[in-house]
């Protein structure tokens, strides 16, 4: 373990840039904790948390010569983890199914059969009304809601401008709404929410 009786935040940044593993061991023992316990409350689960921390001081040891001008490499390090935790839960949310992200919404003693096949249902005419908005406004809801990617991501795949992206979005949930309104209210209400944490 690296003493750090006498070497201050700023010190160990500069090591850390010059490639000195005692540091890097010191960093990653310091936080590897915090970040993992971080992810693991919002991902619910300890292989994608583990993922998550193991990815961020990957990144840390590959960009290790930005900590050159870092005045507190522990900080940086924490909200460099910070971020990636929020990464990651936004493209677990995005990800999941549907009707998997309306079960989290809706209490336990709704889930009866008969409610179940509804929101089964509910996917599929979601999924319906998806294919049915124009051509651009649907391949970036998909890229969004399927592919998990960012507005920024979107917009370089497509070689389009990230407001563009997010205007084609407001347009085509504007669009899924008025089409849900024929939907249950119940049924409303879960896809607005779910459509909301997605896109």
């Amino acid at each position: 373990m690296l003493s750090t009786s006498f070497i201050n935040d700023s010190e160990l940044g500069n090591l850390l840039s010059k490639g000195d593993e005692k540091t890097f061991r010191h960093l990653y023992d310091e936080y590897w904790n915090r970040i993992y316990l971080l992810a693991l409350n919002y991902l619910k689960s300890s292989e994608l948390a583990q993922d998550v921390v193991q990815d961020v001081f990957f990144k840390v040891w590959d960009q290790r010569e930005i900590f050159s001008t870092v005045k507190h490499p522990g900080s940086f390090i924490y909200v460099m983890g910070r971020n990636a935790v929020i990464n990651a839960f936004r493209k677990k949310l995005i990800n999941d199914r549907v009707v998997e992200e309306f079960s989290d919404y809706i209490p336990n003693n709704f889930q009866l059969p008969n409610q179940i096949l509804e929101i089964k249902q509910l996917q599929q005419r979601l999924d319906s009304a998806i294919n049915c908005l124009p051509p651009q406004q649907s391949r970036i809801i998909k890229l969004s809601r399927e592919g998990g990617l960012t507005h920024k991501e979107i917009a370089e795949r497509l070689s389009i401008e990230k407001s563009t992206v997010k205007n084609h979005i407001i347009r085509a949930l504007n669009t899924l709404r008025q089409q849900l309104q024929l939907i249950r209210v119940l049924a409303v209400g879960f896809c607005a929410s779910a459509l909301h944490q997605i896109l």
